[in-house]
């Protein structure tokens, strides 16, 4: 019997308004949910302080014609912290959820986990399983629609690791893994292939699922709860809502049952499925590379910062013997000579240093400069002063640091790649080079370069360690410090009189102005550069930015290398009133490295790992 709901206005007697309403047309899904008798997911978009819904959930963010994918994230920002508060803003700004997710889905009682070992354990198949995330972006998309991502439930993919156990006087060591104080069950016959739960929370019932592949930018995924999931009283798990899905998402749901074709199931099958869209992870830090070169939304780069506007820096101090006039660059022969106690302190007691000295046969000579580009991590409060140095002395009472680094530790890029609107500043990027020998010259031409990336708090210096071997293969090797890394020399440790002493006596007393503290910063006014100090922190967001801002530093040095054409011209090498080819240091006539056609690789080891990946990709 179809229902009508009526409503009569009246004023002063007189009827103005009568009108009925169908109300029995309530919003339905793309299913009914199958029902069952197990735990029911959690569902609450009222809870505070966030929602209490399963995640990624394209019903956390907002629509948006201005984001490449149509929607923003949406949480509330308020919280009882500056850092949570500042947080949740720059969240808002994120055009969907991470390509690399944890998925989280949250139920009001126990799992039967043993299900989920004998389904994704015992095979490799994705015919039985309990959860599915399948493409649903475009059912045009031959290619990608339907694709079934494999997901980690257990296997060990992902070990969520402590850093630490002992806390407090009197804790004890134990198992160093976030969930594993609660051990997995005995799921006999089937096996877990990791006997370590990192998949399931069990004060709150929560399945964590990894993805174990980088998910596509801005798609939009569909995650699948079957109803093979089931409770530990043996039914299958229920949705919250009469339907398999939120109404809001049944357009994004409107092709799911083709997207499941190759799983063997239907929407019979399902118990609870959501969408959610992941963001536009990488067309910013592309935008911007391809700026540099004078194209694209940021072409502007180009004509604030060319290529030309760069230096190199004189490594021989003013009374040394150089009988070719070069001051620019440092022959092997004095780089080992000098540089062989810091080996042996650097290697320590025991280890012979000869070994990686003698790797330095191969190597001409090093040579460094600067180039200046874009900082897109300016400081814009107005806060961020220039070192003014330290009063006194570390440990007496009237020391005192004033260098007010204090307003750009917590900056992000405000930029848009529609308008070409950005907020940047402007910066000197340092670099040396290793060029090897002309005898290990594998093809005629400048030799190729490998980019050294150095590990987190550290600096380019590593590069000592590696140029060497690199140069043995014919290969030249280029280092730049990472953004807001450099060597920091603490008063209270190796004074940097000595260290510089040391460097005179080889002549090189310069060195030690191109290389420390080169990008460091002091960031808790103790007088001491602080390598790296907020490269890897609670702010989230600046992490992410720290990161884009360093590969755009690597981009502007490559840039200058790729110059190298054998066309433009250089500075003066060797003081003889006439410059030399961009790129022949040696002032031979030939130029040494780089090149537009050149060879380029990356490579690094923990911080340098991570940036050498992502630049070889954006390159």
């Amino acid at each position: 019997m179809r229902r009508f709901g009526c409503s009569t206005l009246v004023l002063a007697g007189a009827v103005l308004v009568t009108g009925c309403v169908d109300t029995s047309g309530r919003p339905e899904g793309i299913a009914p949910s199958p029902g069952g008798t197990g735990p029911r997911i959690v569902f609450d978009l009222d809870a505070e302080p966030l929602p209490e819904i399963p995640f990624p959930n394209d019903l956390a963010t907002r629509l948006d014609p201005t984001s490449p994918t149509g929607r923003r994230v949406n949480v509330s920002t308020q919280a009882p912290t500056r850092l949570e508060r500042d947080l949740r803003e720059k969240a808002d700004r994120l055009t969907g959820f991470g390509t690399l997710p944890t998925i989280t889905l949250s139920f009001d009682g126990p799992l039967d986990l043993c299900e989920i070992a004998k389904r994704h354990h015992f095979n490799d198949t994705f015919a039985d399983d309990v959860v599915y995330l399948v493409d649903v972006t475009d059912p045009d998309d031959e290619e990608h629609f339907g694709t079934l991502q494999p997901l980690d439930l257990g296997r060990g993919y992902y070990p969520l690791v402590l850093e630490r156990r002992e806390y407090f006087e009197g804790d004890t060591g134990g198992e160093n893994l976030l969930l594993a104080d609660h051990p997995l069950p005995d799921c006999s016959p089937y096996a877990w292939e990791y006997d370590k739960n990192t998949f399931y929370e069990f004060e709150t019932n929560t399945l964590l699922l990894k993805t174990t592949h980088v998910l596509r930018e801005n798609a939009t995924y569909a995650v699948v709860v079957t109803t093979r999931l089931r409770g530990e009283n043996g039914g299958s798990v229920v949705s919250p809502f009469p339907w398999v899905n939120h109404v809001r998402q049944n357009a994004a749901l409107a092709h799911l049952e083709e997207a499941l074709v190759n799983t063997g199931i239907d929407l019979k099958d399902v118990a609870f499925t959501w969408t959610f869209t992941t963001q536009d992870a990488t067309s910013e830090l592309l935008d911007i590379r391809r700026g540099l070169y004078g194209h694209g939304p940021f072409a502007k780069l180009a004509e604030r910062f060319p290529v030309e506007d760069y230096r190199l820096v004189e490594l021989r101090d003013d009374d040394a013997i150089v009988p070719d006039g070069n001051y620019y660059i440092v022959p092997r022969e004095v780089v080992v000579d000098t540089l062989r106690p810091f080996v042996t302190e650097i290697l320590g007691n025991g280890v012979d240093p000869e070994p990686l000295l003698e790797t330095y046969d191969y190597v001409d000579y090093i040579v460094a400069g600067t180039v200046r580009g874009p900082n897109f991590l300016v400081d814009r409060e107005g806060v961020a002063r220039d070192p003014k140095g330290c009063e006194g002395q570390p440990g007496d009472p009237d020391f005192r640091c004033v260098l007010g680094i204090d307003g750009d530790e917590d900056e992000i890029f405000d930029i848009d790649d529609r308008t070409g609107e950005m907020v940047v500043g402007s910066q000197e990027v340092g670099f040396w080079c290793f060029i090897p020998n002309e005898d290990r010259r594998q093809k005629e031409g400048p030799f190729p370069v490998a980019f050294y990336g150095h590990g987190y708090t550290s600096a380019r210096i590593e590069a000592l360690g590696f140029a060497g071997n690199h140069a043995r293969h014919g290969i030249a090797t280029c280092a730049i410090d990472a953004y807001g890394h450099g060597i920091a020399l603490d008063p209270n440790g190796l004074p940097p009189s000595l260290v510089r002493a040391a460097l005179r006596s080889g002549k090189i007393g310069k060195l030690l102005d191109v290389l420390s503290p080169s990008r460091a910063r002091d960031l808790n006014n103790d007088g001491v550069p602080d390598s790296g100090g907020d490269f890897w922190s609670a702010d989230l967001f600046h992490t992410r930015d720290i990161v884009r801002q360093s590969l755009i530093d690597h981009m502007v040095v490559l840039r200058l290398l790729r110059a190298m054409d054998g066309k433009r011209m250089g500075p003066d090498m060797n003081g003889d009133g006439t410059p030399e080819l961009l790129g022949d240091f040696n002032a031979d006539g030939k130029v040494d490295i780089g090149g537009p056609a050149n060879e380029y690789y990356a490579w690094g080891q923990s911080l340098g790992g991570i940036l050498s990946a992502a630049l070889a990709g954006a390159e």
